[in-house]
């Protein structure tokens, strides 16, 4: 797990040096771009664990928006894990699956609660995603929101279509890059590469 973050506006510091004719974005994209980024890049490590309950009606619950991805799911009434399965499987006792921002289940009590384990981004005081502190990951990220600009001021005819290309060809330069930060750097820490290599030991 990372435990060093950085504020986005360290980010959107970076972009306002980097002047794209034309291009023009908010606070509100920023955001949401910085998370299609972290959600491109989809390191677990990246993220933090936290859990949350999900009332259900007629054995459907709405997932909040925080959650992205889930890691386990219990009835809190029976305390029993459920099992997920793929859309468009008949559901049974216990099992889950999920569609359009909805768990659906089918349970007994098709009113339960259900006690939802996830990953999701982190944030600061103000609900602002927070980046981890790694010079690849920022690189990525700061990629993204440029070439987002870009696209946008490419669809207005502000820049050329080479342009764009090349600010896009450095977003998929580094997106891999980030990818492979953590791995590297679980390799580089003794304590972490030794719990990895016991999973394959063991």
């Amino acid at each position: 797990m990372i435990s060093n973050y950085i504020s986005i506006d360290r980010v959107i510091e970076k972009i306002n040096r980097f002047k794209i004719p034309g291009g023009y974005w908010n606070i509100e994209e920023i955001k949401e771009w910085t998370y299609d980024a972290l959600g491109a890049i989809n390191d677990k490590h990246s993220k933090i664990k936290s859990s949350c309950y999900i009332e259900l009606y007629s054995n459907k619950g709405k997932i909040p928006a925080e959650v992205e991805s889930i890691n386990n799911v219990i009835n809190k009434d029976t305390n029993k894990r459920l099992e997920l399965v793929q859309p468009y499987k008949d559901l049974k006792e216990n099992t889950y699956l999920i569609n359009s921002g909805f768990i659906y289940t089918a349970m007994s009590n098709p009113n339960s609660v259900l006690i939802v384990d996830y990953y999701t981004v982190p944030v600061d005081e103000n609900g602002d995603p927070l980046i981890p502190d790694n010079r690849l990951y920022i690189s990525a990220i700061e990629a993204f929101l440029q070439y987002m600009i870009a696209k946008r001021a490419f669809m207005q005819g502000k820049i050329l279509a080479n342009q764009l290309q090349m600010l896009e060809q450095e977003w998929l330069f580094y997106l891999p890059a980030a990818i492979n930060s953590q791995k590297m750097d679980i390799m580089k820490d003794p304590k972490r590469f030794g719990r990895l290599a016991n999973k394959f030991i063991h």
